[in-house]
């Protein structure tokens, strides 16, 4: 660490927003190519304020259907009168009930990073939801997962007095 004082201006030290490159492995006139660049997204990092304001509303969303499904399992419990087979078909919607809204929060937390994409790539304009129609479909989770992990890279997105002007 240096001794040197550094300045910061108020707007320097705000969060920073990234654009990170996409990486795949593909297949270019037969010869695999590892970790290439297929496209690119602006993101902001899971400490950002603005990030975790646009979250907030998903996680509120995720705890009150998570107490429903609590208090549906509670009640569950205390019928007297169940009937053959409905503990089955009550677990069964528990769980799937469960998984979508864990699903949408994951989704959601990686949607409300994003600032903007490679609409070339993409094939659309950035909006909530187109992401979140593309992260719902499953054969996108390679995507979905390096977007993931950009969020979550901390330093990436502290303010830094080389990037003052």
């Amino acid at each position: 660490m240096s001794n040197k004082k550094h300045k910061f201006t108020l707007k320097g030290v705000q969060h920073l927003k990234v654009k990170k490159e996409l990486l795949m492995d593909v297949k270019i006139d037969e010869d695999v190519v590892k970790d290439h660049p297929v496209g690119w997204v602006v993101v902001r990092g899971t400490e950002d304020p603005i990030y975790l304001k646009r979250l907030a509303p998903i996680v509120m969303e995720y705890n009150a259907v998570t107490d429903r499904l609590q208090k549906e399992t509670e009640e569950h419990h205390k019928k007297e009168d169940k009937k053959e087979g409905e503990a089955e078909k009550f677990l069964d919607k528990l769980i799937k009930d469960s998984q979508e809204q864990l699903k949408k929060l994951h989704i959601g937390a990686v949607v409300c990073s994003i600032e903007d994409w490679d609409e070339e790539f993409f094939g659309e304009s950035y909006s909530p939801a187109a992401a979140s129609e593309v992260f719902s479909d499953d054969s996108n989770n390679a995507i979905y997962n390096q977007i993931d992990s950009f969020i979550k890279e901390r330093d990436d997105f502290l303010p830094s007095a080389s990037n003052q002007q």
